[in-house]
């Protein structure tokens, strides 16, 4: 997969997630889809490098890594959501009461002046 940029995966190298990166976007779009891929990718880059060497070297292991950064973000937005006071989780179909009393509030007053 990245037989000639892995000679210059070293933490010496100033263009090393620049470069990685741009070698291994469009295989994580592939494998995870395009709206999480700039995320992942992004979580990817910031690995060891010995752990970068790996899943350029195979396309298993990149598959492997992209996986369990998925997992990572599902897992801290089910606990972001679990955080938040129920007053300011709304669900699909329901409004936020909060919301929509701001609404209401801003609306009134745009009509005086």
């Amino acid at each position: 997969m990245a037989s000639k940029l892995l000679p210059s995966v070293t933490e010496k190298n100033p263009y090393l997630k620049e470069q990685v990166g741009n070698l291994i976007f469009d295989f994580v779009c592939h494998i995870i889809g395009s709206e999480k891929a700039p995320k992942i990718t992004g979580m990817l880059i910031e690995l060891p490098v010995p752990q970068i060497k790996q899943y350029l070297q195979s396309y298993e292991a990149l598959q492997m890594k992209v996986n369990e950064a998925n997992t990572l973000l599902i897992e801290t937005k089910k606990k972001e959501i679990e955080k938040q006071p129920a007053s300011e989780v709304s669900t699909p179909g329901s409004k936020n009461t909060a919301t929509v009393a701001s609404r209401k509030s801003a609306s009134k007053s745009r009509g005086k002046k």
